[in-house]
């Protein structure tokens, strides 16, 4: 619409004269909520990425880090979502966002998993649940991811291995 393009001249001209200006953080972080609330996430994506690694301490910079994620959950991109919570979750240095990026990454990361097994990519599904059950011992996931490791292995006729996870779960639950 017209105020839209109007908005988005002024802004890039302001954004141009004033590379550090005081208002660069709220304008483009508005230029970026009007491509995502008109569902344009390609244009979207990369300003909120930016603005959440430029202003990651900030409100808005996390608001971005959060509609970045969004954008990538409506995309299916779990292992998107996977490598930059996990990298969030490194960075902040607020331990309650800490936690909460570093559970997102094990739920993305589980989703990437089931959407192999889904996929029919059984043996890439097994080894993935393997590693998600090493990596993340304490995930609220790795019961889930167990089962499933058991359940695949069976799947594909690994009754050893099989049995051996099937006493491993018995044994932790």
């Amino acid at each position: 619409n017209d105020d839209e393009r109007t908005f988005h001249v002024l802004a890039q001209e302001y954004l141009a004269k004033n590379p550090k200006g005081q208002y660069r953080l709220d304008i483009q972080y508005k230029m970026a909520l009007l491509a995502y609330e008109k569902e344009r996430y390609d244009e979207a994506a990369p300003l909120f990425l930016k603005l959440g690694h430029e202003y990651g301490s900030q409100e808005k910079g996390q608001k971005s880090q959060d509609l970045y994620i969004d954008i990538l959950n409506i995309k299916k991109d779990f292992l998107g979502i996977r490598t930059y919570a996990q990298e969030l979750s490194k960075q902040t240095p607020d331990h309650a966002r800490s936690a909460k990026m570093q559970k997102l990454y094990e739920q993305a990361y589980f989703l990437q998993i089931q959407s192999m097994e889904e996929k029919g990519q059984v043996k890439e599904a097994l080894h993935e649940y393997l590693t998600f059950s090493k990596v993340n011992p304490n995930s609220e996931f790795v019961e889930k991811a167990m089962w499933n490791t058991m359940l695949l292995q069976y799947k594909i006729g690994d009754m050893l291995a099989g049995a051996r996870s099937s006493e491993d779960f018995a044994t932790k639950y």
